[in-house]
């Protein structure tokens, strides 16, 4: 690792908390709701709107997993899975016959009875997350930053030698089998004319 890639990778890391941050705000239910539901809206088409937007929310966000840990990740997806599975419950009770109005209460209700939402669980995660990879990387100085790629090259260093050494035994061995090899061949042919 270079300085100007550990230069790259923070703003990137940074970007990817940035935009799950508002990938959980944007999927959560009150949120979803206002942005969403029209007065003329039946239940059904509320239902289909919320569901298809977190979803394609969650589709432009996807590739951010690359930059997060397996535990903020995993609050991003089961934030969006209890959400979808809020908004199914909701719908359930209210059924198609009514209008989005009431299912909006109703989604509104649900969440009411949580001590938190998913959306919550998975901000404070990412919030935690950053501050403590951001925090880790503001106090490192240059010199720790020196000593860190010095150390990482060392031992990269040591990994191609420890490949080169190995290589080296290999024909040393082939080398030797081929030359005892070849002096039995050599023994073999005096033995045959000493013989003739």
């Amino acid at each position: 690792m270079c300085i100007r890639d550990s230069k790259h990778a923070l703003p990137l890391r940074l970007q990817a908390y940035e935009r799950l941050a508002l990938f959980t705000e944007r999927i959560s239910p009150g949120a979803l709701v206002l942005r969403l539901h029209k007065s003329s809206m039946s239940s059904g088409s509320l239902h289909s709107a919320l569901i298809s937007t977190i979803r394609e929310e969650f589709g432009h966000n996807v590739t951010q997993q690359i930059y997060v840990s397996d535990k903020a990740w995993s609050k991003v997806m089961k934030a969006k899975e209890e959400t979808i599975r809020l908004i199914n419950l909701s719908y359930e009770q209210t059924g198609n016959v009514n209008s989005g109005t009431e299912l909006s209460r109703k989604i509104f209700e649900n969440t009411a009875k949580l001590s938190h939402t998913p959306s919550q669980e998975a901000m404070q995660a990412i919030k935690e997350e950053a501050v403590s990879y951001t925090h880790l990387r503001a106090h490192e100085t240059v010199l720790d930053l020196v000593c860190r790629l010095l150390l990482e090259k060392k031992k990269k260093t040591k990994q191609k030698t420890k490949k080169k050494n190995t290589k080296q035994k290999k024909k040393k061995r082939t080398d030797h089998i081929c030359m005892m090899q070849k002096k039995q061949r050599i023994c073999k042919r005096d033995n045959t004319r000493s013989i003739v």
